[in-house]
């Protein structure tokens, strides 16, 4: 029985030497097509400005749009990656500033939406927690309520509200998007789900939001209906003790 549990033993430690290559594998190919995939992105954006012709830019477009796909795809690889095996690296936040700087990433897509976001951050005291990772949360849940918003809506809005006290962070983000049928609320955080009809995004997005937060110790819960936006609700441990 010793042998054999032995054995078992040895098994699954191979399988996680394997896994972790394999991870590491997929990590730096994920890194190294970033920098030809830039190069293209600027050469697309130089052909833009120098072209005239209606044809040419109908087709810059389609190819902006591919590589942003493909783009939005390796940096999810990146972010699964760290988020699985690389350790916890806890530093104290500044919640506001890390929503802010999230924000930032999306100027030019918030400001050709005419979106209006508002944000109200209560942080009581300080909150320790993995930088990079409640960077990776923030950024995707804020680019999925961008990504979704009605595209006839007038008032296209965002909401964000926090507090954090000595034991934990809870924020809601509320959008009044195209929202969520309650039929896919179970679904929605599978690696590799996609709401039918919807052909932007991987399907990983909410699947590593959904293993980041479970790796901050925390829970998340979404609250929509289809065509009345919605809410994400997330609690995070405070690791200040």
């Amino acid at each position: 029985m010793g042998v054999h549990n032995s054995k078992i033993e040895d098994t699954i430690e191979e399988l996680n030497i394997l896994n972790k290559n394999l991870n590491d594998f997929v990590y730096r190919v994920s890194h190294d097509l970033r920098s030809p995939l830039n190069s293209i992105k600027a050469l697309v954006s130089f052909i833009e400005q120098e072209s005239t012709e209606k044809s040419t830019l109908e087709y810059l477009k389609m190819i902006k749009n591919s590589i942003y796909r493909l783009d939005e795809s390796i940096k999810n690889n990146l972010k699964y990656s760290r988020n699985i095996f690389s350790e916890l690296e806890l530093c104290e936040i500044s919640l506001e500033k890390s929503f802010k700087d999230a924000i930032d990433l999306f100027y030019s897509k918030i400001k050709i939406a005419r979106i209006n976001i508002q944000i109200d951050i209560d942080q009581q005291g300080v909150f320790f927690s993995d930088k990079l990772r409640l960077n990776s949360l923030l950024e995707n849940l804020i680019d999925n309520a961008i990504k979704y918003q009605k595209k006839d809506e007038i008032n296209k809005t965002i909401i964000i509200k926090g507090i954090c006290d000595d034991q934990k962070f809870r924020f809601v983000i509320t959008d009044n998007g195209i929202g969520i049928s309650p039929v896919y609320h179970d679904k929605i955080f599978e690696m590799f789900f996609r709401l039918p009809g919807l052909v932007e995004g991987s399907g990983i997005g909410l699947y590593i939001v959904k293993q980041t937060v479970e790796t901050l110790q925390g829970y998340i819960e979404v609250k929509s209906e289809e065509e009345n936006g919605t809410s994400v609700i997330v609690e995070l441990k405070n690791f200040k003790q």
